[in-house]
Parts: C-alpha cells; structure tokens; sequence
C-alpha cells in the first residue's frame, strides 16, 4: 500500500520541482469544455486518481534576448518532465498499480481538430491544487507563476487529492501585465484568442508546414520549387519536426513579465519592472476590462472558468508598477 506522500516523495526524487494529486471523478465530473471532454475515463477507466508534475523553466532562458533559445526553452523542460512521468509510471506499476503518463503537448486528433491534448494539463494541475488559472488561461503557481511546465499520470492507486486552491493568484485587469507585453494581443477578459497566440507561440506549428507545402506545390516552375524545398523555412521546419523547436511556446513575453510567483523578485524582477511592448491602446483596452470588472460585467467572462479561477483579490497597485 502506499500513500499519496510517498508518491510525492518518488516524483520529487526523480525531479518534479512540484507535485499534486487531483481526483480523476473530480476531473470527469468538471471537463474544461463538455463538448469536448478530456477525462481520464475516457483514457483510463479504470484511474482514479491523476497526479500532475511541474518543473520550473531556467530562469536564465527568460532573461535572454535571443529567439533560437526562446524556441528551445519548451523542449528542453517538457523532454525532463515527461520522463520524469515515465519514471513514476514505471515506480507505480512495480508498487502493484497501473500507471498512464500523459503528455502534455500531443494533440489528440478525437477533440475539436486537434486543438486540444488528451488531457488539460493546466486544469488537472489545478484540480491537483498547484496553482490557479490566469487572466491569460495559462496556470499560475505560488512557486513559480505561469514559469513552469507540466505532465501527469494517470493511475488506478487511491490516493489521497490535493483539491482545489479557493482563492486567485491572479490579480487580473488590476495587474493586466500579461495583455500589455503580447505582441499578437491576444490577452481577453479571463480568456485567450488562440489564433492571435499561435503566431508567436507556435512559430513553426502545423499552420506553417501546410503553408510551406501550399507554396511549393503553387510554385510556377521546378527551379522555385527547388528553391523553396531547399530553403531556410524547409530547415526550419525539419527542426521543428524533430527537436519540436517553434512547434509550442515559443513566446515567452507573458510568462516573464508576470509577478506572480517567488521566483519572480529573485530572477526577473530587476528585468521586467516595465513591461515591453505595452503602447497606449494596450493600455486604454485594460482600463476597459478593469472597468468592465468594477461594474461586474467581468463576471459573464468568468462564468465558466471560475472554478479554476478562484476567488479574486482586490488590489489598487498600477500595472506596470506592480511588484517594481
């Protein structure tokens, strides 16, 4: 028999820089988008409980400048954390259960057109109560803000869970930093428009091999498809195929500038106390939400996310003075 501090234990061991357990009926019982739902009954029937792992991104790839490290942040991060699962699989199985790593950055082709992976990584982590959701949709930590990557098992052991965080660590419009720094602006009111996102975020995602493709096959003649087939967006491509580079976040501009998080004071702080990219209409929209929010429209927005939202807290700190 082993107890959910032991398994917490083996995936620290193994590396996990945070570890939670989450109920899988919770899970089932609460599916991000019900059309759509990404339960681990549909994978695993017979699981019980899911247990979510972080590891921090390094701190010194958000203080670079340089867009080849920002594309290959995700993957050198994502490849430890999802063999740190396989690993606790593995331990969980040799203890008498059964065991199911999840990763967090396939896409399963069954929900909305391979928009959505097999599971929410960032909902299963809060039903595993590491954090919260943002004004951005993206997970915030106490530890580590949005700064973190995830991966979970799935398992039939009964395990004691963690539950759900009451209150926000989101300061949302009253903070709003992550909507002034996005260069597609893609930042909602407790939402994110994924096609202004993706563009950054996923540089050398799908969208950009069918476009390649597009191309060469409306290319006039041989010599331009040749061209093409050589080219620097072929190799850009190649790499994204094999080492995943541009494929997933690939823009780190939200997660940096974010104060939440210990992490933040200690490592970013000194870099980010203004936030970059923020103009004056990114401005005047903010002020719109944090209007929107003091006469209680904000509420329609958060309707269907306040679960993993949470309770927010008020503050009267400036946006880009926030935490400076």
């Amino acid at each position: 028999m082993i107890t959910a501090s032991d398994v917490k234990r083996m995936a620290r061991q193994l590396g996990a820089d945070l570890v939670g357990i989450a109920s899988a009926a919770e899970l089932n019982a609460n599916p991000p988008d019900p059309l759509w739902p990404q339960t681990p009954a549909r994978l695993l029937e017979e699981c019980t409980s899911v247990i979510a792992i972080a590891k921090r991104i390094p701190w010194g790839l958000l203080r670079s400048h340089d867009s080849l490290l920002h594309r290959m942040a995700p993957i050198l991060t994502i490849d430890p954390i999802e063999r740190i699962a396989v690993e606790l699989s593995y331990w969980l199985e040799d203890q008498g259960f059964h065991a199911v790593p999840a990763p967090g950055e396939i896409a399963d082709i069954r929900l909305k057109g391979g928009s959505y992976g097999l599971l929410s990584l960032r909902h299963v982590a809060v039903e595993a109560g590491l954090g919260t959701i943002g004004l951005n949709m993206l997970l915030l930590t106490p530890e580590y803000g949005p700064r973190v990557y995830l991966a979970a098992v799935m398992t039939n052991a009964e395990l004691e869970w963690d539950g759900v965080r009451k209150e926000s660590l989101c300061l949302g419009p009253s903070c709003g930093r992550c909507l002034l720094t996005c260069p597609g602006d893609a930042v909602l009111h407790w939402g994110l428009d994924k096609r202004k996102c993706v563009p950054y975020a996923q540089p050398a995602g799908p969208h950009k091999l069918l476009r390649h493709i597009e191309n060469l096959l409306a290319a006039e003649d041989k010599e331009e498809q040749r061209k093409l087939a050589l080219g620097p967006q072929t190799i850009d491509i190649y790499q994204s195929t094999w080492y995943a580079m541009g494929a997933v976040g690939a823009c780190p501009k939200c997660i940096s500038v974010c104060p939440i998080g210990e992490d933040y004071k200690l490592h970013l702080r000194d870099m980010y106390r203004k936030v970059p990219g923020a103009d004056d209409a990114k401005r005047a929209r903010l002020a719109a939400l944090r209007l929107a929010e003091q006469e209680g429209r904000g509420e329609t927005s958060l309707s269907h996310s306040r679960r993993w939202v949470g309770s927010l807290r008020a503050t009267s700190q400036g946006t880009e003075e926030l935490n400076s």
